[in-house]
């Protein structure tokens, strides 16, 4: 397999840059894996296993509706082109400028019955024909809140903490129209194993955590507790050094209180009567 370059242009591209980040990583994974003319197999499983084999950074196997998912959405952005001979599926990279040393594995897609809006055949305009093509196990992506019931409540199921569920399900679905619903899946499932173990108190209730796109912080923040923010490099917490400042000056008010307590005590005055004979 050549060696790929990665044009640093990629970062300015609109395309690139309005899918999610399981989109783009796939996109990359396939880059190392077409040959001169940008050509593979779009089979998700054989995808799955070519482009993910120790799965996602937890270490969880990546699913194939998240491929299907994703090679859709790459395919409706114009990133690659999917078509298919016979039984077989495939893809091609769109606007792929590698220079040709050998012959294409893989059939040319102009000979093929293509199953994307290619800019240069235009022979398909329908997405939904491609997402029945693709995907007709996965529901098909729209930012319909009617079309969208059964994902968002699958979705929904998956995050730690269940309370508000009409406001969760209009996060989870606002949260859909901009990344694809595998997409937010996977990123929900990975942060209820980082919740796993911690206060749940300190877990956002879900409509919090969509609304504000949670779901793209680091996954190391995932598993702070909220005090843990206070925390600097080393040292103990800022939350710790007050509650400490508070304790001591707690215990010093008691000890104060007890002293005067010992101070009140009732003195035996009898020792002046007897020393002392009073007027009678």
């Amino acid at each position: 397999m050549p060696q790929r370059l990665l044009r640093p242009g990629i970062r300015q591209s609109k395309r690139w840059n309005r899918v999610g980040y399981f989109e783009q990583t796939l996109y990359i994974r396939i880059i190392t894996l077409v040959d001169d003319f940008g050509r593979y197999e779009s089979d998700p499983e054989l995808l799955r296993s070519e482009a993910f084999p120790f799965g996602d950074p937890e270490g969880n196997p990546v699913t194939v509706p998240s491929i299907e998912s994703a090679l859709l959405t790459l395919a409706s952005k114009d990133m690659i082109i999917l078509y298919e001979n016979g039984e077989k599926r495939y893809l091609q990279m769109s606007r792929w400028q590698e220079r040709a040393r050998s012959e294409s594995r893989w059939p040319d897609p102009k000979n093929c019955k293509m199953l994307t809006n290619d800019s240069s055949c235009q022979q398909m305009k329908a997405p939904l024909a491609l997402a029945l093509a693709l995907a007709p196990a996965l529901a098909i992506r729209s930012n319909s809140v009617a079309s969208l019931p059964g994902v968002c409540e699958s979705i929904y199921a998956e995050y730690p903490k269940k309370v508000g569920k009409p406001d969760a399900l209009k996060a989870i679905r606002k949260a859909i129209s901009e990344l694809s619903e595998a997409v937010i899946l996977e990123r929900t499932k990975a942060y209820a194993i980082a919740r796993k173990g911690e206060d749940p108190k300190y877990t956002p209730h879900p409509s919090t955590w969509y609304n504000q796109q949670r779901f793209n912080d680091d996954p190391i923040t995932w598993k702070n507790n909220s005090n843990e923010y206070f925390k600097p490099s080393s040292g103990p917490s800022l939350m710790s050094k007050e509650v400490d400042r508070v304790v001591r000056e707690m215990n010093a008010d008691v000890a104060r209180e007890s002293e005067r307590d010992k101070a009140d005590v009732p003195i035996d005055m009898s020792w002046i009567s007897k020393a002392v004979k009073l007027p009678t």
